[in-house]
């Protein structure tokens, strides 16, 4: 799939002014693509990988932010999505190498009907330099 699918902007990434060692994230989405479209459901998680290796995920939906339907970003559907902020408790910006979306579908259209590519795509959010 193409990298330029997805357009990721105003990556939060900041430390929580409420609970000490907690790093807040989020995102914004937008759709690029002309022939693939991406969705979020249930699966999808935001994943932090650690300078020591260490993996922490939060699911998009949760107990804070409940599942109610696929969000889907396409020709057809919605051309931009936010992903909330979710907290990562025990995590200092600094520790952070990685983050990225995970469990993230891929979809097209074929013969009028949508799709499912894949449901394993991953968008970067973040690198640390």
């Amino acid at each position: 799939f193409s990298d330029n699918l997805i357009k990721v902007s105003n990556v939060v990434l900041e430390p929580s002014s409420d609970i000490d060692n907690t790093t807040i994230v989020s995102c914004t989405l937008t759709h690029t693509g002309t022939d693939y479209g991406i969705f979020t459901n249930q699966d999808t998680a935001i994943t932090i990988i650690l300078k020591d290796g260490t993996v922490k995920e939060c699911k998009v939906f949760n107990e804070k932010y409940p599942y109610r339907s696929d969000v889907y970003l396409g020709n057809y559907w919605t051309k931009e999505s936010s992903i909330l902020p979710h907290e990562f408790y025990n995590t200092v910006i600094d520790d952070i190498a990685y983050i990225k979306l995970t469990n993230v579908g891929v979809w097209t259209y074929v013969q009028h009907q949508r799709q499912t590519l894949s449901t394993t795509y991953e968008i970067e959010l973040y690198r640390a330099e």
